[in-house]
């Protein structure tokens, strides 16, 4: 019995080189097998999707190649950035070679079909002024300062592609589009989908309209011919997405401009963005009334390990939780969700909680993804409106309301607050994410709720972090998307929900809370610790206001950065234009004083019946002004539900449409 116990162990030991027993005794792939010297045989991982099609697809995304170039620790090196020969001659190259295979065989493989030209160069862009108009509103000397570093940053992360190289499209591994972009910065060097809504906003405060309209283009182009805005323009990204913003960003330009024109000719682009999302990522489920409501998930349609991380993918779905094509195309999802990644998407329980090991994104139903739909949907109908379309304005109305409801059943009574909703145990996911407030970027003003959400808010502790508000509370994880960082995109969506939450408290918790994070930035780029480099980070740590910059993850921390840029300006000119730093906080009266009364219809289609009480109300307070008793007055309506001055005057505008 013992001797075949010990011959099956070492059977089984020798077949730990194997793709179905590989990491079955807990190797750390990584180790193990990169930087090897000799291939014996490829490993020929099951898997059926990849995660990009098309001719390059056996180059850049799964195969050999790919399995090869990750063994022997050649990934930064090979696939090139441009094929010499077309794809199917590189693949034909590839094929007449044999294994068992040596390293420096496929080294001159590499060497023979890639060429190391760069695609992308920098490029001036045609708007940027280094004295952008907006500076001399800051009030404050030292938030000026820091304003302009931050706006001349855009000179150095502008990029487009080689003249020379756009023909090459057959053999670039990169969507190539026609205008200059913005790209993130660090090894983050070609655009990215949701990186640049925040990035839009922050060109849009240095008043760099063309290079705005220009991406936006980009963008449309992508997906007349694509199908869809791709996580980013790296082919190695493109079946899946992220969370889709293009809508909001080509409200921003819009309601900055005023181009009409321009908007009437990317309406049918939207309206193909929005399909694909309708046709790809949608899931029924049931809400508190037995009635089945359309909703959405991140769900990417791949079974393969991602070509950017192949061996730490392949040891994840094989000493996984959850069957191998799961695990890879769960990791996809979370990913496609901008989360890449976050004990969000783990198992909270078990052996292999809070690790890779256990991730089942396809499984959850999240909140930020139904809210930003539902916001697509409700801007839509207000861009829709502008056009005089009122057919395509109720539709996008109707389906507004219809995510209202759908909503409804990502609300947790008992917590008081939304939160993603498991759908293999029906259960709610239990856990702070900032993403949990997200839903009051559209719900409608809810005292009730409101009293909830503070209350959560305060029993959290959430607010009381000196960088900003974290991803999650403390957890047994290491990912970047976990506690302690702090990612901009977060802190600018948080602050904009307590903005809309019509609410004084959390208003003035969302000023502090964007203050906080501003300072944060500041000091990283201005005032760093001794011995760290001055820039502006990706991520943060919570725990810290000096500037410290996050941690963890699957590469280190990168520096830029774009979209917290975006996010520095767009705050700095809500917040920070025309006050200073050391300024006393406004009392409650001052800042009803500074809300505009109309936002508090922000969210909803009203009727002209409210439009009759609010010009009412505004005539009894206009008799008591004659009679000297304004002050009672404007006391006894401090109390009232309103939005802050800070709110976007985009959706303010969108508010007054309501009412047309």
């Amino acid at each position: 019995m013992k001797i075949s116990a010990l011959l099956l162990f070492l059977s089984l030991l020798q077949q730990c080189h194997s793709a179905k027993h590989i990491g079955l005794f807990g190797l750390d792939i990584g180790e193990e097998f990169h930087g090897q010297e000799v291939i014996d045989k490829p490993w020929n991982v099951t898997c059926t999707i990849p995660i990009c099609e098309g001719p390059l697809a056996g180059i850049y995304c799964s195969g050999p190649i790919i399995e090869s170039t990750w063994r022997f620790g050649l990934q930064e090196y090979c696939p090139g950035p441009v094929l010499k020969y077309e794809p199917e001659q590189v693949l034909g190259n590839f094929n007449a070679l044999s294994f068992p295979m040596k390293k420096e065989t496929f080294a001159k493989f590499c060497d023979d079909n890639f060429d190391k030209k760069q695609y992308l160069e920098l490029t001036s862009l045609p708007d940027y002024v280094e004295n952008a108009t907006f500076l001399p509103r800051i009030r404050d000397p030292e938030m000026r300062t820091f304003a302009k570093l931050v706006h001349t940053r855009w000179s150095t992360l502008a990029r487009r592609f080689v003249p020379d190289m756009r023909h090459l499209t057959t053999r670039l591994p990169v969507l190539v589009v026609p205008n200059p972009f913005i790209v993130p910065g660090g090894f983050f060097q070609v655009y990215f989908y949701w990186d640049s809504y925040w990035i839009i906003k922050g060109l849009l405060v240095s008043n760099m309209t063309l290079t705005v309209k220009g991406m936006l283009m980009n963008f449309g182009f992508i997906i007349d011919n694509h199908g869809f805005i791709p996580n980013s323009g790296n082919i190695q990204l493109s079946r899946r997405s992220q969370p889709p913003l293009f809508v909001q960003m080509l409200a921003d330009y819009f309601y900055a401009t005023k181009d009409t024109e321009f908007l009437q000719t990317m309406m049918p682009t939207v309206e193909k963005e929005m399909q694909f999302w309708r046709k790809n990522r949608t899931v029924n489920v049931l809400d508190k009334n037995g009635r089945n409501r359309t909703m959405f998930q991140y769900r990417v349609i791949t079974n393969c390990p991602r070509p950017e991380n192949f061996l730490v993918d392949v040891e994840n779905g094989i000493n996984g939780s959850y069957d191998p094509q799961e695990i890879w195309s769960s990791t996809a999802s979370a990913c496609e969700s901008g989360w890449d990644f976050s004990s969000r998407w783990f198992d909270h329980n078990g052996s292999k909680a809070f690790t890779k090991y256990s991730i089942r994104t396809n499984t959850i139903l999240p909140v930020d993804l139904n809210s930003f739909i539902g916001w697509n949907f409700r801007v839509l109908s207000n861009l829709y409106k502008q056009l005089g379309d009122e057919k395509n304005s109720q539709r996008y109305k109707k389906e507004y309301e219809e995510m209202l409801e759908s909503l409804e059943i990502l609300w947790n009574e008992d917590a008081g607050i939304w939160q993603d909703l498991d759908l293999k145990t029906r259960e709610f996911r239990n856990d702070f994410y900032p993403s949990n407030v997200f839903p009051l970027l559209v719900t409608q003003y809810n005292q009730n709720r409101t009293d909830k959400l503070r209350k959560y808010l305060k029993e959290n502790r959430v607010l009381e972090y000196p960088g900003g508000v974290p991803s999650t509370l403390k957890v047994s994880s290491t990912q970047q998307w976990d506690f302690p960082n702090v990612w901009a995109p977060n802190v600018h969506l948080f602050v904009e929900c307590l903005l809309n939450s019509g609410d004084l408290w959390l208003v003035k918790q969302a000023r502090d809370l964007a203050k906080r994070f501003v300072i944060t930035v500041k000091n990283g780029l201005v005032n760093p610790k001794a011995n760290v480099t001055a820039t502006i980070w990706e991520k943060y740590d919570a725990r810290f206001s000096d500037g410290t910059r996050g941690e963890g993850g699957e590469y280190y921390v990168q520096e830029g950065f774009g979209w917290t840029n975006g996010v520095m300006l767009d705050l700095i000119n809500k917040l920070f234009i025309n006050s200073t730093l050391d300024e006393k906080e406004q009392s409650s009266s001052e800042i009803f004083e500074e809300m505009r009364m109309m936002e508090f219809f922000r969210d909803g289609f009203h009727t002209w019946i409210i439009l009759g009480v609010l010009v009412f109300l505004m005539l009894i307070i206009f008799w008591f002004l004659i009679f000297g008793i304004i002050s009672s007055k404007l006391c006894s309506l401090g109390s009232r539900p309103t939005r802050d001055r800070a709110s976007s005057q985009r959706l303010l505008d969108e508010d007054l449409e309501d009412f047309e």
